[in-house]
């Protein structure tokens, strides 16, 4: 039994009484196939295999091609709760993360905190914070999307699955007559920028921080009202379209602001969430942190609103394949990007030629990229999908407009705004910026590669690392 445990790794990644997902490895031996026996209630259900790659995960060796399993299936929910067990067949040794029990709830997503007032409180200064943040010499306001453009820095790391998850939402209201739209948790208006620039619409945005909404105004115009996605304070029906990008995975209450995105739009309502595995988020809810990702969400998260009598149309999207993952990560050359390489020398000659690479990649093969995206979703198997990407339709799927909006990638990477400053935002702390990357266990590259955007000089940067390598020498 300790040689097989020795042997084997694996987790259930996911599992609800639809869908199975995860994936295994025989140390000694990668790529080879490991059968895995499925248990309900410790009674013997079915045998699986692993038949795709997870190009994903840093514990599975590039070109194995055999390590993902999927299962859809439909498992009772009237019969009462279920227990989920999955190990290594011919065996009793249970994959990381089994077993895992069902209950005969509909809804599954977790509740994230006792307190949820006090955690949205928390969560509204720490977002309020974030909005204020400026670049230490420069002045310019460090924005959460990518809103100066392409190459142009002073925003967030992971610009890939920002872009494409714009290009997904455009393609979508493409599809959808409307006439007034709302971004519930729209932060500081890129997206119901975007959205006016490409349909000529009236535009409203509403996000949980005064400071959020203050930018949206201050750099695009835009009318933006703060608000508690659990209690909008618009009229029902208010407008014809609901947007609610990346922010239900923060929210204390999931269910209460998904009823009330759908209480104020008269058409639709588009969500995109992440798609993450169930322990990363549970460890996020563990921890306690505000603004953390403590829901978790996969391909069924929103099939109880077929029961309550929505059209819904679900979409696996940021598709994670190698070409694709190769593209991105080039494309911002960030050490996030690089999650998927193992081998630190090689991220780290790429971090030291991001200039290079991010002049081969460029706006044409991105732009590639993004399309390949709509054609990987079609197919589960070519890799792990990072999002998700929801569409509820209040009164039947209706019909597409005669004259549709034809949705670019290259007109996503060049919408830009000029840099913005004021005089009520507050410079980065380079040190207690470096000091937290230092505490998380980061190189010396890594952290370069993520504080870049927060110092001009190098010399500044590298004095930062110096004191707080220093600091945790002393402390330790």
């Amino acid at each position: 039994m300790q040689d097989d445990e020795a042997r084997y790794v694996g987790y259930v990644d996911e599992v609800s009484h639809k869908h199975l997902y995860g994936w295994v490895l025989n140390r000694e031996d990668p790529g080879s196939q490991v059968p895995l026996d499925v248990y309900l209630n410790n009674q013997f259900y079915i045998r699986i295999s692993p038949s795709f790659s997870r190009p994903d995960l840093q514990a599975v060796p590039a070109g194995v091609n055999r390590a993902g399993y999927s299962v859809d299936w439909d498992l009772p929910t009237s019969s009462g709760p279920l227990s989920v067990s999955v190990r290594i067949s011919g065996t009793n040794q249970e994959l990381n993360g089994s077993p895992v029990h069902l209950g005969d709830e509909a809804k599954k997503l977790p509740a994230p905190s006792d307190d949820a007032s006090t955690y949205t409180e928390d969560t509204k200064q720490w977002l309020d914070g974030r909005y204020q943040l400026a670049h230490p010499t420069a002045g310019i306001y460090l924005a959460h999307q990518p809103i100066y453009g392409w190459g142009q820095g002073f925003s967030d790391p992971g610009l890939g699955d920002k872009y494409l998850t714009s290009y997904h939402i455009l393609r979508v209201l493409a599809g959808i007559g409307f006439n007034s739209f709302l971004d519930a948790g729209g932060g500081e208006g890129y997206t119901a920028a975007l959205v006016q620039k490409f349909f000529n619409c009236k535009v409203t945005s509403s996000d949980l921080s005064a400071q959020a909404c203050k930018r949206a105004n201050a750099i695009f115009g835009i009318e933006s009202v703060p608000n508690d996605i659990h209690a909008l304070q618009f009229e029902d029906n208010s407008f014809d379209v609901v947007l609610c990008s990346e922010s239900l995975e923060h929210v204390a209450r999931p269910f209460d602001a998904i009823e009330e995105l759908i209480r104020v739009a008269k058409t639709a309502v588009i969500i995109t969430v992440p798609h993450e595995s169930q322990a990363d988020v549970a460890k996020s809810v563990a921890e306690g942190t505000p603004h953390g990702h403590i829901n978790y969400f996969d391909l069924h998260s929103f099939e109880y609103l077929k029961n309550e009598g929505y059209a819904v149309t679900v979409t696996p999207v940021l598709m994670r394949t190698g070409i694709t993952n190769w593209i991105y990560a080039l494309m911002e050359c960030s050490s996030d990007g690089f999650s998927f390489l193992k081998n630190k020398r090689i991220v780290s000659f790429f971090l030291a030629t991001a200039f290079f690479w991010r002049k081969v990649i460029g706006k044409r093969l991105t732009a590639q990229a993004m399309r390949m995206d709509v054609e990987l979703g079609r197919d589960l198997k070519t890799g792990w999908y990072g999002g998700v990407c929801c569409v509820i339709f209040k009164n039947g799927t209706p019909a597409a407009p005669t004259s549709q909006r034809q949705i670019d990638p290259i007109e996503v990477l060049n919408f830009s705004t000029p840099f913005h400053r004021s005089d009520d935002l507050q410079p980065v702390d380079v040190y207690a910026f470096v000091t937290t990357l230092i505490a998380q266990g980061l190189s010396d590259d890594e952290i370069v590669n993520k504080a870049s955007p927060y110092a001009v000089k190098k010399s500044e940067l590298s004095a930062a690392l110096a004191k707080g390598r220093r600091s945790q020498q002393v402390t330790y």
